[in-house]
C-alpha cells in the first residue's frame, strides 16, 4: 500500500482513491505536469496471472482508442516492480453509487444515464463493449467540463473486461464471470453471444438502482440473483417508486428483457424513451383523439359506469351467434340507440358491485382495527348475499352475511347465474365461515376458468394506495374464489391491473405493458398471456376503421377469461386506434365488444371498465347512463369508494371511521 508522498513510476502519490479485487487507485502528481492523475495499479500477488496482466493491459489499449467526454482518457501505461499501471484522467468527485438515495432524485438519474448510454454507443460504433456497466464505473464531476443542459458532467471508467465485438480471443478462465453480478446481462450468466445490448441491459440495472436504492434482482444469495436475471421477469419500477409514471416502468419493462431483441436498439434509444416517460411532452395526437387528464373520481364512476354498460349492452344477445345478431337488431348488429337498450343489468354487474362493496368495507375495517381488513372474506359474505337471491337456499350462517346492497332490487334479481360461480359459493355456504375464503389459489375450489371473475376483478384495480403488483394479486384472490384454475384468476389479476395502470394516468399501451409484466411472475401464464398478445397484435393491424366483428373469431368466444379479456382489449385498442372525442371512441369499442358470437356481456363489461377507467364517466354516452337501471346504486358506491379510497376518509382522532361513516356500510 502506498501513502502520500510515495513515488511510483515517477508518479507521486497523494491518496488512495479506492482498491478493489484487482488493484488499487490512487491520486498521484504528474511527474512533469501540475495535474492529479488517477493511478490504477495491479496487486502484485496477482502480477504472474498471465490472464489478469493481459487483461488489465487490454484496458488500456481499448480505452486510449476512445475519444469521448463521457469516457475516462488514458494517459500512459506501464510495468513497475511487477506491478501493471494504468494513468488515467483524475476525476475529482464520486461514482453514482455513492451518492445517498434521498440525493439521487429521478431527474438527475435520468441525466446520469443520458451521458453514459452516449459514452456505450460511442465505445459500441467503436467495435467496444463495456461488459461491466454499474453505478459504481460511473463517475460524477461538477467540475470537469460539464455539457451544456447538464449539472454534471458523467465519465465512464474501468473497461478492465471489455472486449472488442469481433474479436474471439478468450481472456477470462472458462466459467469465470468477471462482470459484476448484480447488474450482468442473462446472456452473460448463460455464457450466449454478446452484443451492445447487453450493455444497455446493464445500464437498465444501474437505472433501477438509482432510482430505488438497489440492483433489481436484490439478494445476498449469488443463485437467486443469476436465476433472478435468467429467469425471473423485470421487477415492477412502480411498485417501488410509486410517485413515477407508469411510463417510464414499460420503458425499463423493455431494457430488461431477457431476449436482446426484444430490447431498444441503442442505448441511447433506451436513454431517450426514459426521459420521454419521466417529462412528458405536450401531446401530438390530433384534437379529434384527445386524452384527458382525470381526477380519481371521475375514473372510478367511469369505470364502474362502463362496465355496466358493457354488460346491459351485451346481455339481450349472450349465447347469440353474430349471425342470428344481425337477424335480430339489423346488419350493424347492436347498436345501443334509445329503442334498443333497456339498460338491464346481469350477474356480471352484480357481482362487480358487491366486489366494490367489499372493498369499501376492507378498508374501513382495516382503518377501524390497525390491521387488514380481511377484504377477499368480505367480498366472499357479499357474494353470498347474493347467491340467497338467486333461488338458492343455504345453511344458517353463525354470522349472517350482510350487504347494504340487498335494498337494490336490480342487484338481487336473476339475472342469469354463471355455474361455476354458485356450485362454488355452494361449497362456501356448506362450510358455514362465510367469512374465511374457501376457494384460494393454492386451494382451488373448482377447475373453472370461466369469464365472470374476470369482470368482477375490476373495481380492485381502483385503490391507488396499493402497488400494482399487490393490486394484481388482490384480483386474482378475488377470482379464486369461485374460478379455481389459474386461467381463471390470472386473466382476473390482469384485468385489475390494466385498471390500476389507467387510474394512475397512463395510457391503455403502458397498462397493458405493466399488466403483462406481472402475469409473467407466474408458472401458469401462458394462456393468458398468448390470448392478450394475440388481440394487440390483431389490433396493431387496425388502421383507420373499426375491424370487421368477424376478427373476434380469432380470439374465441370469450366464455373463458383469457378469451373474454382478449377480447375486450382488442375492442377498447381498435376504438382508440380508430380515434374520434372521447365519447365516440368509448361508443365504438363497447358497441364492437358485444356484437360477436359469445359471451357478449363479459367482453362488454371489460371492454367498458377499460375505457371507462381511461376516459372517464363524461365519455359515457349519456342516454346510456341515463337508461341504466343499476345507475343509482353505482353513483352511491363510486362516491362512498372515492371518500374512504381519498387523501380524507372520515376518521375519529384515532384515524378510526367516524361511527356515522362506519355505520353506513356495518349498521347495528
Amino acid at each position: 500500500m502506498l501513502r502520500r508522498g510515495d513515488v511510483f513510476a515517477e508518479y507521486v502519490i497523494e491518496r488512495e482513491l479506492g482498491r478493489g479485487g484487482m488493484g488499487a487507485v490512487y491520486a498521484a502528481h504528474h511527474p512533469r505536469l501540475p495535474k492529479l492523475t488517477a493511478l490504477k495499479l495491479l496487486h502484485r500477488d496477482l502480477f504472474g496471472d498471465n490472464e489478469i496482466r493481459a487483461r488489465f493491459g487490454r484496458e488500456a489499449n481499448l480505452v486510449a482508442t476512445l475519444d469521448h467526454p463521457n469516457i475516462i482518457t488514458v494517459h500512459d501505461r506501464g510495468s513497475e516492480d511487477e506491478q501493471l499501471w494504468i494513468a488515467m484522467q483524475f476525476v475529482d468527485g464520486v461514482d453514482s453509487a455513492s451518492v445517498p438515495q434521498a440525493d439521487m432524485s429521478a431527474p438527475r438519474a435520468l441525466q446520469i444515464i443520458v451521458q453514459t448510454a452516449d459514452a456505450l454507443d460511442y465505445a459500441h460504433r467503436a467495435g467496444v463493449l463495456h461488459r461491466d456497466v454499474k453505478p459504481a464505473n460511473i463517475l460524477l464531476s461538477q467540475s470537469a467540463g460539464v455539457g451544456s443542459g447538464f449539472a454534471e458532467r458523467v465519465l465512464l471508467t474501468d473497461f478492465g473486461i471489455a472486449r472488442l465485438l469481433d474479436d474471439t480471443g478468450q481472456l477470462t478462465r472458462t466459467g469465470t464471470l468477471t462482470a459484476t453480478l448484480a447488474y450482468a446481462s442473462p446472456e452473460q450468466l448463460t455464457g450466449a453471444s454478446l452484443d451492445h445490448r447487453t450493455d444497455q441491459y446493464s445500464l437498465a440495472c444501474t437505472l433501477f438502482r438509482l432510482l430505488t436504492g438497489h440492483a433489481p434482482f436484490d439478494s445476498t444469495n449469488a443463485a437467486v440473483v443469476m436465476l433472478g436475471h435468467i429467469q425471473s421477469p423485470p421487477p415492477s419500477l412502480i411498485a417501488e417508486r410509486p410517485d413515477l409514471p407508469a411510463s417510464l416502468a414499460a420503458v425499463m419493462t423493455k431494457a430488461l428483457a431477457k431476449d436482446p431483441q426484444d430490447r431498444y436498439a441503442s442505448c441511447t434509444e433506451f436513454a431517450d424513451a426514459a426521459v420521454r416517460a419521466l417529462t412528458p411532452r405536450p401531446s401530438t395526437a390530433p384534437a379529434s383523439s384527445p386524452k384527458p387528464i382525470l381526477a380519481q373520481e371521475d375514473i372510478v364512476h367511469g369505470c364502474l359506469l362502463g362496465g355496466a354498460i358493457g354488460d346491459a349492452l351485451g346481455a339481450p344477445v349472450e349465447d347469440m351467434l353474430l349471425h342470428h345478431i344481425r337477424l335480430r337488431y339489423g346488419p350493424r348488429g347492436v347498436t345501443g340507440t334509445p329503442d334498443t337498450f333497456q339498460g338491464h343489468i346481469s350477474d356480471e354487474t352484480q357481482l362487480t358491485l358487491f366486489t366494490a362493496e367489499a372493498l369499501i368495507k376492507g378498508s374501513m375495517q382495516g382503518r377501524a382495527k390497525g390491521i387488514g381488513g380481511a377484504t377477499v372474506g368480505l367480498m366472499q359474505m357479499g357474494y353470498l348475499v347474493w347467491l340467497q337471491h338467486q333461488g338458492v337456499t343455504i345453511p344458517p350462517q353463525p354470522h349472517t352475511p350482510q350487504s347494504v346492497l340487498s335494498s337494490y332490487p336490480e342487484l338481487l334479481g336473476h339475472r342469469g347465474t354463471t355455474h361455476a360461480a354458485v356450485t362454488a359459493l355452494q361449497q362456501v355456504a356448506a362450510q358455514r365461515q362465510p367469512g374465511a375464503p374457501l376457494g384460494t389459489r393454492t386451494a382451488p375450489i373448482n377447475d373453472s376458468k370461466g369469464c365472470s371473475a374476470v369482470v368482477r376483478a375490476a373495481p380492485c384495480g381502483l385503490d391507488r394506495r396499493m402497488t400494482i403488483q399487490q393490486i394484481f394479486e388482490l384480483g386474482c384472490d378475488a377470482a379464486a374464489l369461485t374460478h379455481g384454475n389459474p386461467s381463471g384468476w390470472l386473466p382476473a389479476g390482469t384485468m385489475a391491473a390494466i385498471i390500476a395502470g389507467l387510474s394512475r394516468g397512463a395510457d391503455l399501451g403502458v397498462a397493458l405493458d405493466l399488466a403483462r409484466t406481472e402475469l409473467t411472475r407466474y408458472d401458469a401464464h401462458a394462456e393468458t398471456s398468448t390470448a392478450l398478445a394475440a388481440a394487440i397484435e390483431l389490433a396493431a393491424r387496425v388502421d383507420g376503421r373499426m375491424p370487421p366483428a368477424e376478427d373476434t373469431n380469432d380470439l374465441g368466444h370469450g366464455w373463458i377469461g383469457p378469451e373474454a379479456l382478449a377480447i375486450g382489449v382488442f375492442a377498447a385498442l381498435c376504438a382508440e386506434k380508430v380515434g374520434g372525442t372521447p365519447e365516440q371512441i368509448v361508443r365504438n369499442g363497447l358497441l364492437f365488444a358485444v356484437n360477436h358470437s359469445g359471451d357478449s356481456d363479459s367482453t362488454g363489461a371489460i371492454c367498458g371498465s377499460i375505457l371507462g377507467a381511461r376516459y372517464g364517466r363524461r365519455a359515457i354516452p349519456r342516454e346510456w347512463r341515463t337508461a341504466l337501471d343499476a345507475g343509482p346504486v353505482i353513483e352511491r358506491l363510486a362516491a362512498d369508494f372515492c371518500v374512504e379510497f381519498g387523501p380524507t376518509p372520515p376518521s375519529d382522532a384515532y384515524g378510526a371511521p367516524t361511527a356515522e361513516w362506519l355505520a353506513r356500510y356495518f349498521p347495528r
